[in-house]
């Protein structure tokens, strides 16, 4: 599997009531792959660790479902950090 240089993380407004969230690029393992939640009017980012499971696809993409719904003041964004020296 390769990685594109041009990808953009996903930014998707949570609504109360949907717990899945997709994404289409590749990531090579769910341990690259980062869940920030965003308030709507700060823009505050905060990095989520808990309270979400991550699914990938088998040729790229994935999910990342959360046991609670975000609500409509916070932005959903997904995003991958791959270190520069990975083996893989």
């Amino acid at each position: 599997m390769t990685l594109s240089a041009n990808y953009a993380p996903t930014k998707t407004l949570g609504n109360g009531s949907t717990t899945v969230f997709s994404f289409d690029w590749n990531a090579i393992s769910s341990n690259y792959i980062k869940v920030y939640f965003e308030d709507t009017i700060t823009g505050v980012q905060t990095l989520q660790t808990a309270g979400f499971t991550i699914a990938l696809g088998a040729v790229a993409g994935g999910t990342v479902t959360f046991s609670s719904a975000p609500t409509s003041s916070e932005y959903v964004i997904i995003s991958r950090d791959v270190p520069a020296s990975n083996n893989t």
